[in-house]
Parts: C-alpha cells; sequence; structure tokens
C-alpha cells in the first residue's frame, strides 16, 4: 500500500510526488480524497476538476453576497466543496465564516481574504494534481 502522508498520489497503476504548496501542509488531504472517492482515480480526477471548475463562482457568491443569507449559504457551499476534496483548512475557514451573525461583523473581510488564500492553494495543488497525473480517463 502507498503511504498517501508521504504525497504520493496513485492514479491509473503508477505515481507521482508532489511537493507542499506555499510551503505549508498540502492543502488536499489526499487520504481523505481517496477515502470520499471510493480509492477511484477516475472519480478523485472528476471531483477536483469540478472543485477547480466551480472555486471561482463560490468566491463570487461569498464576495458579492449582499446580505447575511447569501454569505452564509455560499460559506456554506464552500464548505462542503472543501470537505469533499478534503480540503480540511479550507473548508474550517468557510465554517467559521458561515457562522458569522452580521454582514457588518468586524474581521469579515478578514474571513473572506483568509478563504480567498486558501482557496488559492488548493485550486492550485488540485490543478498540480490534474495536470501531473500519469491517468488519462
Amino acid at each position: 500500500m502507498v503511504d498517501l502522508q508521504s504525497k504520493i498520489w496513485v492514479l491509473g497503476g503508477k505515481m507521482s510526488k508532489f511537493e507542499t504548496v506555499d510551503g505549508g501542509p498540502l492543502p488536499i488531504d489526499l487520504e481523505k480524497l481517496s477515502q470520499y472517492t471510493a480509492n477511484d482515480p477516475a472519480i478523485a480526477r472528476d471531483v477536483l476538476q469540478i472543485f477547480c471548475d466551480q472555486a471561482d463562482l463560490w468566491l463570487a457568491a461569498m464576495g458579492g453576497a449582499a446580505d447575511l443569507k447569501a454569505w452564509k449559504d455560499a460559506a456554506h457551499t464552500v464548505k462542503g466543496a472543501s470537505r469533499g476534496v478534503g480540503a480540511g483548512e479550507l473548508a474550517g475557514l468557510a465554517e467559521e465564516a458561515e457562522q458569522l451573525e452580521d454582514m457588518d461583523a468586524p474581521g469579515r473581510a478578514d474571513y473572506f481574504a483568509k478563504l480567498e488564500h486558501a482557496m488559492g492553494r488548493a485550486t492550485r495543488y488540485a490543478t498540480q494534481l490534474l495536470e501531473d497525473s500519469p491517468f488519462v480517463g
């Protein structure tokens, strides 16, 4: 069995090594992604591709939220999508953002900036996984 914690991702029976992004922990937990996708590389690729394709829309929904309900709905979507690919840091930030009780709350802009940064890390890493993957399906 491949040790996924050593950042080896198995797709199509071949292996590729990946480095950490921005010097921090990997933004996507490959073990969780593998569990969530029943160890199926084709499903993992599809899930990662959908995540990357939708990320800008989710951020736009949060950034353009006109009221608290729209903000919370968008944060909830980011939280669920992030958990679905194993992006724990991003999911945690989205969960915190979802708990805000006032659109004028101090720190709302900070939450959005942190979410934007974490989303960028996760999508860059997911893109790297998709581009470097030897799996063609």
